[in-house]
């Protein structure tokens, strides 16, 4: 029984030898018929066959001479055997076999010797001349970089770094800073050369500190991302120093009375702007937050009004808010409900709510009221101010207060209002002291 299984298996392993040569051999056909057909370009510019893909250079000397393919060369290169032939010719270098079988190129970068290898020789000469292509291309443009200057890099940077990413009007402001204080500066001096004193020259000629202050921002971001493309080593603007000997600009914000009065002066001669003047003073929103409110953004039942979008002066639409922390609901007070219901009456329900002002020329026309009516410096801000204002003089949480205006952060809140947080917190003091006194035995 076991000889008859022995037999049985030599037989079978007979079977798979077989099969196993029956295809290797329909493999190789197919890979001698492929050879054939396949296409051989030739270079006229090196004068040499590109050898393809999956293949070595014993294959296309063979291929070559199989489909008796003519080279087209020179009377002087007659005597060439195929195998110089499809050789590629080096453009600068060297090349050298290794005692392990494999191909050696070398050649110079930056005063440094670099290699390439590879396991035959028209593998090195080929990765040899693709190596110094690159290296050519790159000292090219580091030549073109060296020579950048800032106004060059800073339109690319808007392009790329910025434009995707800012709204219209804060992409206006930005370029608007950079070519009254930087574009005929430094602007025209190249990148590489610019220094942290250069900079610094720039600064200390700014007037105004806010100004300076948002130079020295865009300096700083813009230099990061050059650095960050390697067009220098680091960041001149680190070593910049930027000292404050600014004194913050007093807002104006009206008094109770004198905001009373302005309004009901408003009505005798601009009844919508009386309203819209209203509103914004007890909501505080910003000017165009306001423009892009429609009906649907007002909650009577929940006494609050959303505000997800806001209106862009320079791209003349409507766009989302300013910053994340915008979008939000902020409280509806009953005389901001009925501001609104005042307005609706006399001029219609239709969105956006305030549709009888030019959205860009709101602003300006509450300045030429202000000055009309005693009150000068008066702007749609100031009614910002003045709600906030309104706010923490009636001990509104300070946190609360600050996500009702859509401040990015707590501290900004704090910073601009730190005036009336100190009045504030000199009344708390005296309570304190008040309550302390009555309660000692």
């Amino acid at each position: 029984m076991s000889d008859f299984v022995e037999k049985k298996f030599r037989s079978l392993v007979q079977t798979i030898d077989d099969l196993k040569t029956y295809f290797d051999a329909k493999k190789n056909a197919a890979d001698e018929n492929k050879l054939r057909t396949t296409e051989v370009e030739f270079d006229t510019k090196s004068k040499s066959y590109i050898l393809p893909e999956g293949m070595n250079e014993d294959q296309l000397i063979s291929l070559l001479e199989s489909n008796n393919i003519k080279t087209p060369i020179s009377s002087s290169e007659a005597n060439l055997t195929k195998e110089e032939i499809i050789m590629p010719k080096r453009t600068e270098g060297t090349i050298r076999k290794r005692k392990d079988g494999r191909w050696e190129g070398r050649y110079m970068q930056l005063n440094e010797q670099k290699s390439v290898y590879a396991n035959s020789k028209i593998e090195c000469i080929t990765k040899l001349n693709n190596a110094i292509k690159d290296r050519d291309q790159t000292e090219i443009e580091s030549e073109i970089n060296r020579k950048m200057t800032l106004n060059t890099w800073f339109l690319k940077w808007i392009e790329v770094y910025k434009q995707p990413y800012l709204k219209p009007s804060s992409l206006e402001n930005l370029i608007t800073k950079y070519n009254k204080y930087l574009k005929n500066s430094i602007g025209k001096k190249r990148v590489s050369v610019i220094t942290a004193l250069d900079i610094q020259k720039v600064l200390n000629s700014i007037t105004y500190e806010v100004s300076r202050k948002k130079i020295h921002i865009l300096l700083k971001s813009c230099f990061n991302d050059i650095k960050r493309n390697k067009l220098v080593r680091e960041n001149v603007v680190d070593y910049v120093d930027l000292k404050s000997t600014h004194t913050a600009k007093e807002k104006f914000i009206p008094s109770h009375f004198e905001l009373k009065e302005f309004i009901t002066q408003l009505k005798d001669v601009r009844l919508d702007l009386s309203f819209l003047c209203k509103f914004l003073s007890l909501t505080g929103l910003r000017t165009g937050e306001v423009l892009a409110l429609n009906w649907k953004d007002i909650d009577k039942k929940s006494k609050t009004i959303k505000i997800d979008k806001a209106y862009d002066r320079i791209g003349k639409s409507i766009t989302t808010p300013k910053t994340k922390t915008s979008v939000r609901r902020v409280v509806l007070l009953d005389e901001a409900q009925k501001a609104l219901d005042d307005y609706m009456r006399a001029f219609g329900k239709t969105d956006p709510i305030f549709h009888s002002f030019t959205p860009t020329a709101v602003g300006n026309l509450l300045r030429f009221y202000g000055k009309r009516l005693g009150l000068p410096k008066m702007s749609m801000h100031s009614l910002r101010h003045y709600f906030a204002t309104t706010c923490l003089e009636a001990g509104i949480e300070r946190k609360l207060v600050s996500k009702w205006l859509g401040h990015a952060n707590y501290s900004m809140t704090v910073d601009t209002y730190s005036h009336i947080l100190d009045e504030y917190s000199s009344d708390q003091t005296t309570i304190l002291a008040n309550f302390v006194k009555a309660t000692i035995i």
